[in-house]
Formats: structure tokens, sequence, C-alpha cells
């Protein structure tokens, strides 16, 4: 009978061949790896304990199956010679101990150095992850305040000791203290005409507190929830447990019926470069830090057109605004009558804002920072003149789409009218017959004269990108 040739050892053998010894230092040092092929050397001592031995490194790892699971596996002790024999033989025996009683020794340690994770470190990988995702300044420091004026003690607390109860106390408890003005500001000034003594605490009027403690707690979950992602063993969210204040939505647009009187108290705001930032706001529906820091540079008259450079988020993209009949005159006016007022020394001389402080309120960046305005009536804030020009524009019609468009607003990647838009030329012209018929529309709605919506729009040509 002809003999059968043996086949010679393929390379997973090779990779799986093993030993058995007593693991010493000369041991362990002499090791090397058969033409690079991964082998392991077991300890005779402890079973499962041994190192394996790879081309250009040398690993100690216990293998042994869990009390309760079906199959062994591999547990990383640490890597020779950083770690050495005895240590390994050491830490090999404290997993197999808990191996043994059930542990999963891995999950343990894990757990372990959840168990000490304050809210304070929790804090710090969040500004991490705040810096990462490029959130805006704004953004930033509202979360710096909520830390230093609300959350300060919470700084040292493990998050494995945030319990439930404990947590639906301090949202209780926070709302309480900000209704009764223990976070109030401090008079530091004594004010002889308000016969305030000094340092007095300035109760806000009506001031609840549910907003600020839901918003605080929200912020609480999402630093909680963003240390989860690091120190797995910890226990799911205990936020959730929070029963929010039920708010009434805040109704920020101006209903119709009070645009007109809105209109009239805008009209007779003394200050003229006040007075047009809030009809541009209002005819234009942008968010107030990207309309107060509009430059002259930015307003091109040729082509009707102004970039808006600042946007929410810190998003960088392009955003081109097309220019109504209403929104160039106003800003052709507003050019004219600065070089006046700068003469009487009323705004800088040679401003690059399109809307900049007064001379007697200088402002840091050169420009107005809050277009607050009262208007005897019509209560409102600046953001709601965004609510009441997509309220409005709703109104006249305009496709969804491009009221997000107007809006700037994170607009779909996958349709058609997305790829299209982003050719910047062809977005403008797309866009300019939507704001002219918002701005037509608004003029009727405020009751201005002459403001019949013309039967035809032509676009202007648009300066090609180079």
């Amino acid at each position: 009978m002809a003999k059968i040739a043996a086949k010679p050892p393929s390379a997973q053998l090779k990779r799986t061949a093993q030993r058995s010894a007593k693991l010493t230092e000369a041991a362990v040092r002499a090791a090397t790896s058969e033409d690079g092929a991964q082998r392991t050397l077991w300890d005779v001592e402890y079973k499962g304990f041994g190192v394996r031995v790879g081309k250009t490194s040398k690993t100690f790892v216990v293998f042994r199956r869990i009390k309760g699971s079906k199959q062994p596996r591999y547990f990383t002790l640490g890597s020779y010679p950083t770690m050495t024999v005895d240590e390994a033989r050491t830490k090999a025996r404290h997993y197999i101990n808990q191996i043994k009683d059930g542990t999963d020794p891995v999950y343990a340690q894990r757990q372990k150095e959840a168990e000490g994770v304050t809210f304070g470190q929790a804090w710090k990988l969040f500004r991490e992850r705040m810096e990462a995702r490029k959130y805006s300044a704004r953004t930033v420091g509202r979360y710096a305040h909520y830390v230093d004026k609300y959350l300060g003690p919470w700084l040292k607390v493990p998050l494995a000791q945030f319990d439930p109860a404990w947590l639906r106390e301090q949202h209780r408890a926070l709302k309480r203290d900000i209704a009764a003005g223990r976070y109030a500001l401090v008079i530091k000034r004594t004010s002889r005409r308000a016969g305030r003594r000094k340092g007095a605490r300035v109760k806000p009027f009506n001031r609840t507190g549910e907003a600020t403690a839901n918003h605080v707690m929200q912020f609480a979950a999402a630093v909680y929830n963003r240390a989860r992602k690091t120190y797995r063993t910890l226990p799911e969210s205990p936020f959730d447990a929070i029963d929010r204040f039920e708010m009434e939505p805040r109704r920020a647009a101006i209903p119709r019926k009070q645009l007109p009187a809105w209109y009239a108290g805008v009209k007779e705001i003394p200050n003229p470069v006040r007075r047009d930032l809030l009809l541009l706001m209002l005819f234009t529906g942008l968010r107030k830090q990207s309309a107060i820091s509009i430059k002259w540079e930015h307003v091109d008259f040729e082509h009707r057109t102004v970039f808006i450079e600042t946007v929410k988020g810190g998003r960088t993209r392009q955003f081109y605004l097309p220019l109504s009949d209403y929104l160039f005159d106003l800003l052709q006016a507003r050019r004219a009558e600065n070089e006046e007022l700068a003469k009487r020394r009323y705004v800088p001389a040679k401003s690059p804002w399109v809307f900049p402080c007064n001379t007697d309120k200088p402002s840091a960046s050169g420009h107005i920072i809050d277009p607050r305005e009262h208007i005897e009536g019509v209560p409102f804030i600046p953001h709601g003149l965004r609510n009441t020009f997509l309220s409005e524009a709703a109104e006249a019609g305009v496709h969804p789409y491009a009221m997000e468009a107007l809006a700037n607003h994170r607009s779909p990647t996958s349709t058609q009218n997305a790829r299209y838009l982003r050719d910047v030329s062809k977005a403008i012209e797309w866009l300019r017959e939507p704001m002219q018929r918002i701005t037509d529309h608004l003029r009727v709605v405020i009751g201005e004269r002459g403001s019949t919506p013309p039967d035809n729009v032509l676009p202007l040509p648009v300066r090609q990108a180079a």
C-alpha cells in the first residue's frame, strides 16, 4: 500500500502553535516568533495565563471561560516589557479569581473607572465635543453660564451618584430659587434715584424659572450622555426621570392685525439706524446676529444682493440674499444717511457697518448690539420678526423650499432643488421672485401706500462666480 505524504503545517496552525512552560523574565525575553507567525507561551502555574509572541510585540493574556458563558475569550493584561512578568502574574491571578466567580474583569474595571467620573470631568469631555463640532461662540457661552451660575456644586459629584429622585428635586429647587430671585443680578453701586442699597438683588419681573430650569437640566443630560460614550458602564441616563415643566409655546410672530401698529411705531423711532435695522429684519427674516453684522462690502447694489457672513451654528457655506425693491431703496437711503450722521458725529465716521452704533453709546464691535425697542401696544422680540417673515411668506403662497432657502435653514441634499441651488447664481435668481413676492405682501399688510404687487418680476443679472 502506498504511503500518503503528510501535509505541511498551514500558516493558521503556525499562528496557533502553543507551548507550556514556567513564565519567567528570561523565558519571555528570549521568546521570538518563528517566521513572523504569532504563537502563545502558556504558564504552567496558572491555567489560561500566557504571553502571545508576535513579530514585533509580546502581550500578556488570560484565556478563560467566564462562569455561565459558553465560549472562552481572551483578556489582555498588558504589553512586555512595559508590564513585568510578576505584574502580569498578579493581575492574571486577580482576573482568574473574578472569572471563576462569574464576573467579567474588564467590565468590572471599566465600572470601577466610571464610578469615579465626576460631572466636572464629563463637562470637560463635552467642551471637547463642542470644540470638535465647532459650536457657535454664543452656544458655548450659554452652556458655560449654566455651569458657572447653576451647576457649580455638581462639578465634584460622581455621575454614578446621580439619582433620579435627587435630580427631580434639583429641577424643582432650581425653578423655586430663580423665581425667588436667588440668581438675580446684584447692584454693585448705590442708586440714589431708585433708592436701592448697595448689594441688593434685582428680581426680574414675573419670572417663574420654569424655562431656565428645563434648559439647564436638558444641558446636564447632554453632558451625561456624552460621558456615557466614553464610560459605557455608566447606567442609563437618570435625567429621563425628570418631569419637565410644561411651557406654553412662545408666539413670537407678530399677529397680522398688529403689524400696521408695529410698523407705525417703528417709523417713529428717533434713531433712524435702529429703525431701519428692524425694518430690514422684518423684510428679510434674518437672525439678529446676521442682520447687525452686515458690512457695506457685503452689499452689492449693482446685482442687488447681500452676502450674509454670520450664520447659525458656525456654518461657513455661502449665503447670498436677493434684495427686493423695498430693501434696495432702504439700504441706499441708509448709506446716504449714514454719511450725513457721521458728519454730525452721530455715528462713527467711515464705519464699515451698515448699522453702526451711536457715538455716545459705543460698542466694542462698532455696530448695534441689541436691536430691541419698545413699541406701544405691540409686544415683540427681535427674533419674532423672523417668525413673522416666515408666517407671512406662507400666506403669500411662497414655495416651502424657497422659504427654507431664504431663511438659510439647513436644507436636504438629496433633492433636485438642493443640487440646483448649489450654483450660487442660479440660487439667487430662483429666490429673487419669492423675495419680491414676500415684500409686496408685507407692504400690503402693514398698510403702506402704493404697495400693489407688480404683475411681473424680472430677474436682474447676477455676477457670475469666477
